[in-house]
């Protein structure tokens, strides 16, 4: 870098002492007054460089000119600092920085088209993202540009150039950070388009699983999978789906929900036994999943069915005990009076837990808006105990982490009150919420 702007100079020095030269032998004034005396002191100082031979500059300036790194094309990434580098690398610009320059414009132009009616910045979006991919086919951001294209087919509603671009994404770019997407919004499309053989849709959430299995959608995926094995009758292929989604991602939100959709087919098939295990599965893995208590009951549908009368009373007691919470107690509670057919009935009309989990979890919301959180979480502590089964159960155990982080934010600002006046300020509010 020192040559390159040492031979800089020199070049600069030497056209000036030429022009000097040159306006000395036609009679006209060497330069401007002001700068008379720093070219002549130029040109005592680089009289030494005037000996050397032109040629020697010459390969100084190349040699600079060759080492200096250089910005290789379509990639990304910069040459590194190799006497090796050619002089094509010269000519191939813009450089990684140009290209994110240009991603971001196309960026800007896609996300500023929301609505279908935008039809003339859609299609120069579009053609902005066309033209990019022309220039860099291979860029890290093209798959980017495939992207933002299919999203403005879908609001063009042209969903078969989406599908195309879409698979392009696929194909090309299969190790992307939106391959995954690409697969899943493809397999989406698929399941809205009716004409599509469901071969083609198993195919693509098939691929989205086995390929991408540290994906966000690989468990949708599975669930997908399942859902329609489950809808085709394909017993044995809903069943590995199943236990697949089970043991890859057991903690996902949708396992609760695989399991209720294949015992509800089997139940609706007529098979009672398969569907009691699986129900007796849902509820021992998650027993407080929302299905947990239609499940229980739903044990006892399939009891009854099969005319196990005894199995099937011990079923609904079951739901009624386990799940008081539960808008199917009183459910379980009638299927025991038509079982017994007794004389002296349970009376329907009483008040169950169920009728009264309603106002205690809204009395509990209230003292939570009224920002006193302690009495909050003691009437959500009630609820949790003695209402489990309810649809508003899970609610009501996070509403109870909320409570403790507003008042754990109401400490912070309190333990950083610059002095008395902030603490009596922020007093009444931590009274409310510890109570007394």
């Amino acid at each position: 870098m020192n040559l390159r702007c040492k031979a800089m100079r020199v070049g600069s020095s030497m056209r000036i002492i030429a022009l000097i030269e040159i306006n000395s032998k036609r009679g006209l004034p060497l330069m401007m007054p002001k700068a008379n005396h720093r070219v002549l002191k130029c040109r005592d100082k680089l009289k030494g460089y005037q000996d050397a031979p032109v040629a020697v500059m010459v390969i100084v300036c190349l040699l600079t000119v060759v080492i200096l790194p250089l910005p290789s094309h379509g990639s990304g990434y910069t040459a590194e600092l190799t006497p090796t580098t050619q002089f094509s690398s010269v000519t191939q610009l813009p450089t990684r920085l140009t290209i994110f320059n240009m991603h971001d414009d196309v960026a800007r132009a896609v996300y500023s088209c929301c609505r279908p009616d935008q039809k003339e910045k859609i299609q120069q979006a579009l053609k902005a993202s066309m033209d990019f991919l022309t220039l860099y086919p291979n860029s890290d951001f093209a798959p980017y540009m495939l992207m933002y294209q299919a999203r403005l087919y879908r609001l063009l509603k042209d969903f078969r150039h989406e599908v195309e671009v879409l698979k392009q994404v696929v194909e090309r770019f299969p190790h992307s950070d939106v391959a995954d997407d690409a697969l899943w919004m493809l397999a989406q499309r698929y399941r809205q388009d009716w004409t599509v053989a469901r071969a083609l849709r198993e195919r693509v959430l098939t691929k989205l699983v086995n390929n991408y299995v540290g994906s966000m959608y690989a468990d949708d995926a599975l669930y997908e999978l399942v859902r329609v094995y489950t809808k085709e009758r394909v017993e044995r292929a809903a069943l590995m789906a199943l236990d697949s989604l089970l043991r890859k991602y057991p903690y996902s939100s949708f396992c609760d929900d695989a399991i209720w959709e294949v015992a509800s087919k089997y139940r609706k098939l007529g098979n009672y036994p398969a569907a009691i295990r699986l129900y007796e599965r849902l509820i021992r893995l998650f027993p407080f999943s929302q299905h947990a208590d239609d499940s229980a009951f739903a044990i006892g549908q399939c009891y009854r069915h099969m005319q196990w009368r005894g199995h099937a009373l011990r079923a609904f007691r079951a739901v009624i005990t386990n799940f008081p919470g539960s808008p199917r107690a009183r459910d379980a509670l009638r299927e025991i009076n038509n079982l017994t057919r007794r004389s002296v009935h349970a009376n329907l009309r009483g008040v169950l837990p169920s009728d009264t989990a309603d106002d205690v979890f809204n009395q509990a919301r209230h003292y939570e808006l009224m920002g006193q959180y302690n009495a909050a979480i003691r009437m959500y502590r009630y609820f949790l105990a003695n209402y489990r089964g309810n649809d508003r159960w899970a609610q009501a155990l996070f509403n109870i982490g909320k409570c403790y982080q507003r008042m754990d934010i109401l400490l912070d600002k309190i333990s950083k009150a610059a002095g008395p006046e902030d603490i009596y300020r922020l007093l009444p509010d931590w009274r409310d919420a510890v109570g007394n």
